[in-house]
């Protein structure tokens, strides 16, 4: 199932990619989707492999850090670290 929202547009000639964020009720179905957490309670009791796991996965599919750190009370400094050790090590 495709989550993002990418618009394409053709402006005087050049080709225009805009991004839209995802909406909440969208991002926190694919956070439900991936983990199986329905409340941020929940997500906050996962192990931390579980958790950076989860973490990556939904970020993948397109939710923003932000998102993240709104809807699983993640802070945004440990998601950047997830993610930025994630492309160092691949």
């Amino acid at each position: 199932m495709l989550y993002g929202l990418i618009e394409n547009t053709i402006e005087q000639g050049l080709f225009k990619m805009v991004c839209k964020r995802l909406p909440d009720n969208i991002a926190n179905e694919i956070i439900v989707e991936v983990s199986n957490c329905h409340t941020v309670t929940e997500f906050q009791n996962l192990s931390i492999i579980k958790r950076n796991l989860f973490i990556l996965l939904i970020h993948q599919k397109g939710v923003s850090i932000r998102q993240i750190n709104r809807l699983t009370g993640t802070p945004c400094g440990v998601i950047n670290r997830i993610i930025k050790q994630s492309k160092t090590s691949s």
